[in-house]
């Protein structure tokens, strides 16, 4: 048995086990830290200085907005942004180290720039996602000017800003849209064909100068563009509601500056959804400058990860409550919806037994070989009361390498890790607190790459390549627990390469196809069947697809979607499951959406990234983007003479996914039935997908 270092301390409150380990392994490689500065604590100065200056706006007496405290957490868990690589040619070189001196994040020059034509009546649809193309046509109004209000580009070259309130990136309004429409129509002609390649360059929405810069929009396809045109897009010469269905977009970073396992997805996310909300108060003020009120805001965020608590407890999560709840408060629609995730066949989840007095069933982890990314395992043991934090030098994990070594370890303290022999394994422990005083035990794994191409000679010396292969783990806990087991999220190495090596768990009872040669779901589905569908998941196999939805997710503030098969209502193979609902009221999953038109034509049409083209994508975020379409849709139909806060909330979600299942008992009753941790409360044959179903000829 092999020697192990136990115990040693990292700063659990400034970093996350995550931060912590790209710090140490992969923001130690050349490609991860070349041309790229740390963020900086002079830009994430204590967050309460920037919310709480920020006015409520929309109500008389300025009430400010105060949720120091979750914006606190999320910056806090990333060195206050000094562990955050940032494109060095992204930040602000303007901004003021001296916190006692930082700009409002509201200034006077933002107003300003914020127009001035908005109608009363008009619902704000937020996008956060990557690509979206800010020329198209479907994003404008009859006269040829853009319905987008304003777009922070989070990681472009920051350039000839007059204003220092960003502290990275660019940031467009309105106005400076129609400008660059306007230079790059032909003859100045907002009617006339658009030079889209230098109208993008134009406004850094594409930037081939630099190396980490977005390229989505030089490709055929781009998932901000594609989930846009759903969720608020129209032809301009057709579209009665262009007037009134604005958006606010953040293209976020490139997935590749998320970090492997979407290690700073959190953190410029966190940052986006603020900066949604506040500036549609900030347009609401604008535009009512004595009138009390705002407009109801949509929000489609088409991001996930995989492992975590799942149970509304993630600090981005905890920010999003608080944004639903004051504008409850208010009486404010909001809608924030996310997609259910596309991880049900990954073989990214077990629920394992554990006892006092022996090791587990053994955890068969395969890491793939020429994998230049980390590899992260996460464990959650269920949550008791605070007693546990007790016991928890009684945990034991028996870890064998594929090389056949192995290392019995005792727990770590709270805050602290212990090295595995060889220098390229790290196990971290964090006790996590739920909403309701009980404690999470909370362990992750994380594995160097198995391919380490490149080292710097000073800072990536002592990075070794882990053995590729099958890592066996086996645990001991103080008492009878259920541990569940995670496979986290993993991002290619390569700048602008949307295909990484995904590590999986690697059961030999797991059976991925049915006897037919099918792919394997969580239930069966029987076409013109009354009966429920049939747990098909091997009895002896931990391995499972239940429990494989999206962390980020699983609050009752945020509605998650899934996706089924619009010809026969098949439930999407890839959809994730989550777990069986707590309770016949209470649904991880709030309803299912089409996202396949049939066994033959996958995925949603809808806009590429050229002006008049149409791509097919397919994943669960096509049916976030259509119940943002149905949320918005039906907020435009709301009158601020009454209180209707309740529209496009998770229970409306859930309301929506139950008369869309009674709708198709009548319109199709040849679909059969499916699983509430699989559709939610229903599946919703969306009018908005009329317009992008392809019917195949008869």
């Amino acid at each position: 048995m092999s020697e192990f270092k136990k115990d040693n301390g990292w700063n659990a409150t400034r970093e996350t086990p995550y931060v912590n380990w790209w710090g140490i392994v992969d923001g130690q490689l050349p490609a991860n830290f070349r041309d790229f500065d740390e963020a900086g604590e002079g830009i994430f100065f204590d967050p309460g200085r920037l919310v709480d200056r920020i006015e409520r706006l929309r109500s008389p007496d300025r009430e400010t907005f105060r949720f120091s405290k979750e914006m606190k957490q999320i910056l806090e868990k990333f060195g206050r942004g000094s562990l955050v690589p940032l494109p060095k040619d992204s930040k602000n070189p303007h901004w003021p180290n001296d916190p006692d001196k930082l700009p409002d994040w509201i200034t006077p020059e933002v107003m300003d720039r914020l127009p001035d034509d908005v109608p009363n009546d008009a619902v704000i649809v937020g996008v956060i996602d990557t690509g979206v193309a800010l020329g198209h046509r479907a994003f404008r109004l009859g006269n040829g000017e853009t319905r987008v209000i304003s777009a922070w580009q989070q990681t472009a070259e920051f350039h000839h800003q007059s204003a220092v309130y960003l502290p990275f990136g660019d940031e467009w309004f309105a106005g400076d849209i129609n400008g660059k429409l306007r230079d790059h129509s032909l003859n100045r002609n907002l009617y006339d064909r658009l030079d889209e390649d230098a109208f993008n360059r134009a406004l850094r929405l594409v930037e081939p100068q630099r190396i980490r810069g977005h390229r989505d929009l030089d490709h055929r396809a781009a998932h901000g563009t594609h989930i846009m045109d759903i969720a608020a897009g129209g032809d301009p010469a057709s579209f009665a509601d262009a007037e009134r269905l604005r958006m606010i977009v953040v293209n976020l970073p490139t997935q590749y500056l998320h970090g492997y396992a979407g290690n700073f997805l959190e953190f410029f996310a966190g940052y986006a959804v603020v900066r949604v909300f506040h500036l549609a108060e900030a347009l609401w003020r604008k535009n009512n400058p004595e009138r009390s009120g705002g407009y109801p805001v949509a929000l489609n965020f088409a991001y996930g990860m995989m492992g975590g608590p799942k149970d509304g407890s993630r600090m981005l999560e905890k920010l999003m409550d608080l944004f639903v709840t004051k504008r409850k408060e208010a009486g404010l629609p909001t809608s924030i919806c996310m997609p259910a995730g596309n991880e049900n066949l990954a073989k990214s989840v077990a629920r394992v037994q554990t006892e006092p007095d022996c090791w587990s069933d053994p955890i068969p982890w395969r890491i793939l070989p020429s994998d230049r990314t980390s590899n992260h395992l996460e464990f959650w043991f269920t949550a008791t009361t605070n007693s546990l934090k007790d016991d928890l030098d009684q945990y034991a994990f028996k870890i064998t390498t594929p090389t056949g070594d192995h290392s019995e370890i005792s727990a770590p303290r709270h805050g602290a890790y212990a090295d595995l022999p060889g220098g390229f394994a790290r196990l971290y422990c964090l006790l996590h607190p739920t909403e309701d005083d009980a404690t999470h035990v909370h362990f992750m794994l994380a594995i160097s790459p198995t391919l380490i191409i490149e080292r710097d000679a000073e800072r990536g010396a002592q990075v070794v390549a882990a053995p590729a292969g099958i890592w066996t783990i086996e645990v001991r806990s103080p008492r009878p627990s259920e541990l569940t087991v995670y496979v986290q999220s993993d991002q290619s190495a390569k700048v602008q390469s949307n295909a990484g090596l995904r590590s999986y768990l690697d059961h030999s009872c797991y059976k991925p196809y049915l006897p037919n040669g099918r792919i394997r779901d969580t239930y069966s589905y029987q076409l013109g069947s009354s009966e429920m569908p049939v747990d098909q998941e091997e009895p002896d196999a931990f391995v499972t697809r239940k429990g494989s939805h999206n962390a980020l997710a699983t609050t009752t503030s945020i509605s998650a979607l899934a996706g089924f098969r619009r010809s026969d209502g098949r439930p999407a193979a890839y959809s994730a499951t989550s777990f069986p609902p707590r309770c016949p009221c209470v649904h991880e999953i709030q309803a299912a959406y089409p996202t396949d038109d049939s066994p033959a034509l996958y995925g949603v049409l809808a806009a590429g990234a050229r002006d008049g083209s149409s791509v097919a994508f397919r994943g669960t975020s096509m049916a976030a983007a259509m119940a943002t379409r149905a949320a918005a849709n039906a907020m435009l139909d709301w009158t601020q003479a009454g209180n209707c806060a309740h529209l496009g909330n998770s229970d409306w979600h859930d309301r929506e996914g139950a008369a869309g299942e009674l709708d198709i008992a009548r319109t199709h009753p040849y679909f059969g039935m499916t699983m509430a941790d699989k559709t939610g409360r229903g599946r919703v044959l969306s009018q908005e997908h009329h317009r992008l179903w392809r019917k195949a000829p008869r």
